[in-house]
């Protein structure tokens, strides 16, 4: 039981963890685009 909580959470962190790096990836990319249309 144990088990299956401690995964549960830590996909859960996992997940919250990729949001961010792919929200960070995609700012990156806009941003480029941005400079490269000025």
């Amino acid at each position: 039981m144990d088990v299956i909580v401690f995964t549960g959470n830590w996909l859960k962190q996992h997940w919250i963890i990729q949001k961010i790096v792919g929200f960070n990836i995609t700012v990156k990319i806009n941003l480029k685009n941005i400079k490269t249309n000025l």
